[in-house]
């Protein structure tokens, strides 16, 4: 089955072409590239200093048919590359109060996990977010936002890469819009994969003006062994624009004019997680960091970012600058 949902990604854009002359048919075809520069250290000493296209996706959407959607994205590249990130089929028939997802894509677990790396505060997610969440799965979802924000998801997915295995996952949560500048949103999420591995999670988000906040909680077992992670962040967008948001998820920061958006932030993790970035491993450890971006215009993004931490299990201390050349076309 895994093979099945996998060659989803490489059918569309096959299949597409002859239904150009039907109604109800759209598509879109674009991509991203992320070239990065980044240095790292360990306890003093350079471990990594190397120029890396971090992202080189094509990607192409669209509507399928009255009530079809789909998405379709192939990962080239060196730092990920050779398959598909998101490659689904969504059916939308029921509204927004429910839709769903056949294919791969991200479990509905953490909110900044659901966050497009296009339009992330910082250059790469939490160390927290990538210990708990993993890549996307196969599987089917089914999700939605009721009348009320209310949002939902539920997903049944193969556990890569152990495809015996089967991940479950959702999470609900509830949107409030108070005024054109002002939202926020609070969520609890779970996961429990077959490998002895369960997670549940508390998340929060707000926007009010041009000052943004994020933080998640994770508390987790896996092989009978109890885990738990943090992080906070704040930013604030110094040229006064609001960044966007919407059930769910945290959106861009979109420039209006000349010279573009400025946007700094800093962040706090702690507990255990995937701190790799900064050369520690998969430990219990405590980390700041500090990321500025320049958002020249809706496709191009220059960002920075520093972090530094150190592990509670032992005297390793790590850090990382890193460099970023983001265009969409």
């Amino acid at each position: 089955m895994e093979k099945l949902l996998a060659s989803l990604g490489l059918l569309v854009p096959m299949a597409i072409q002859p239904l150009y002359a039907q109604e109800n048919f759209s598509f879109d075809f674009g991509g991203r590239l992320q070239l990065d520069y980044n240095h790292s250290e360990l306890n003093g000493v350079p471990d990594e200093t190397q120029w890396v296209a971090r992202r080189l996706w094509l990607e192409a959407s669209g509507d399928l048919g009255e009530n079809w959607e789909y998405k379709w994205q192939q990962r080239l590249g060196e730092a990920n590359g050779g398959d598909q990130s998101d490659a689904y089929l969504k059916y939308t028939g029921f509204g927004p109060a429910a839709s769903i997802i056949i294919g791969q894509q991200f479990e509905p677990l953490g909110l900044e996990q659901r966050t497009s790396s296009n339009d992330l505060t910082f250059s790469e997610r939490s160390s927290t977010t990538e210990l708990y969440n993993k890549p996307r799965l196969p599987g089917v979802a089914l999700e939605g936002v009721l009348e009320n924000q209310t949002f939902y998801s539920l997903m049944v997915a193969q556990d890569v890469p152990n495809y015996d295995d089967l991940s479950y996952s959702g999470r609900l949560g509830r949107f409030w819009q108070p005024a054109a500048d002002t939202s926020y949103q609070l969520a609890l999420g779970f996961m429990r994969r077959e490998m002895q591995t369960n997670a549940v999670a508390l998340m929060a988000s707000g926007v009010s003006g041009p000052f943004h906040a994020h933080a998640e909680y994770y508390q987790g077992e896996r092989n009978s062994s109890d885990r738990s992670g943090y992080f906070v962040q704040a930013g604030w967008v110094i040229t006064g624009e609001v960044r966007a948001m919407t059930p769910g998820k945290v959106r861009r920061v979109q420039p209006a004019a000349s010279p573009g958006v400025f946007e700094m932030a800093l962040r706090h993790s702690g507990g255990d997680g995937n701190y790799a970035d900064i050369e520690l491993g998969r430990v219990d450890a405590e980390a700041w960091g500090v990321a500025m971006s320049w958002y020249v215009t809706n496709n191009l993004k220059l960002s920075a970012s520093y972090d530094e931490g150190s592990s509670n299990q032992s005297n390793d201390q790590g850090s990382e600058s890193r460099f970023r050349f983001q265009y969409l076309f």
